[in-house]
């Protein structure tokens, strides 16, 4: 599966912290198949915290996530 170079920009931008969060994420949805586990309620915290230090809002960072699925 191939990153579109927009997307592949944003994961550069990454802090190590962030992206092994988003790493972690992503394999315990492919393992569990199930989106409310341990990791997902970890994930939304970590996510929290993020918004908390970056100027975008919640929907803003939905729409950059989303647009793309929506072609």
């Amino acid at each position: 599966m191939g990153i579109p170079v927009k997307n592949l920009e944003i994961f550069e931008e990454l802090q190590q912290d962030e992206l092994d969060m988003v790493s972690n994420y992503a394999k315990s949805l492919i393992r569990n198949r199930v989106p409310h586990t341990t990791s997902y309620y970890k994930f939304q915290e970590a996510r929290k915290r993020m918004l908390a230090k970056n100027p975008m809002t919640d929907e803003d960072i939905d729409k950059v996530i989303y647009e793309d699925s929506e072609e």
